[in-house]
């Protein structure tokens, strides 16, 4: 292998972002059916057998394990293939940047107060941007590689994703303002209602999104593997 590092590595962040997409909908799922159920606390699974408290717990704990164990395997993808291509250094520190601002907002979700509300809001605006970043940063990674072995399909591919990944980041940090918005002039039951309309948008949104990443990272892998 010409790239044997970035081939190692990408093959880690494709697995990694399986299991991201897989927490991603573990975590809408419950929330949609929170929305549903009107509130967490009329929200029972199988008659009452499984109690709402004990369904979060276990969904939370699942969500929060395959996040951990995706992230540990995207830091060990992006340490490979950074010996390979620099552009995977920069998903690093992007990748540093997120955490410190899910932390941040997630420090300020506990403080009360409309303008904490905005402030947290904004926060996770930026956060979602240096997600953003961390993916545009590897497929300009694995557009690099892809010309330097003279696959011009995949460095086409590449830039379209980039492209399209945006445009649905644009509509995704627009959902997440709105519905920050609408609470200031509309009703509570019109608000969950609304909420519960965006989360699922936000979700098929997110995924599409995972879809296509996972997508390039396939084909991007593969050909890493099979260039001598």
């Amino acid at each position: 292998m010409r790239f044997p590092h970035a081939a190692k590595g990408i093959t880690k962040i494709f697995i990694a972002e399986i299991l991201s997409l897989f927490s991603v909908i573990a975590s809408f799922v419950l929330i949609i059916l929170i929305g549903v159920a009107g509130g967490l606390d009329n929200f029972n699974l199988s008659d009452g057998i499984l109690s709402a408290d004990t369904a979060t717990v276990i969904c939370g704990g699942v969500v929060i394990t395959l996040l951990v164990i995706s992230g540990i395997l995207n830091i060990i993808g992006y340490i490979q293939s950074a010996k390979d291509d620099e552009h995977f250094v920069r998903a690093i520190v992007y990748a540093i940047v997120t955490v410190v601002l899910m932390g941040a907002a997630a420090f300020l979700q506990t403080r009360t107060g409309n303008l904490m509300e905005w402030i947290t809001t904004i926060v996770r605006a930026v956060a979602k941007f240096t997600e953003l970043m961390i993916v545009i940063s590897a497929i300009n990674g694995m557009i690099t590689l892809s010309g330097r072995v003279g696959r011009d399909d995949l460095v086409s591919r590449g830039g379209t994703i980039i492209n399209l990944l945006s445009t649905m980041f644009t509509l995704n940090i627009i959902l997440i303002i709105l519905n920050r918005v609408f609470p200031l002039f509309m009703s509570e039951d019109i608000i969950n209602v609304i909420s519960l309309i965006i989360n699922i948008v936000i979700a098929v949104l997110t995924v599409i999104e995972y879809i296509l990443y996972l997508s390039y990272l396939g084909r991007t892998s593969k050909m890493l593997r099979e260039t001598r």
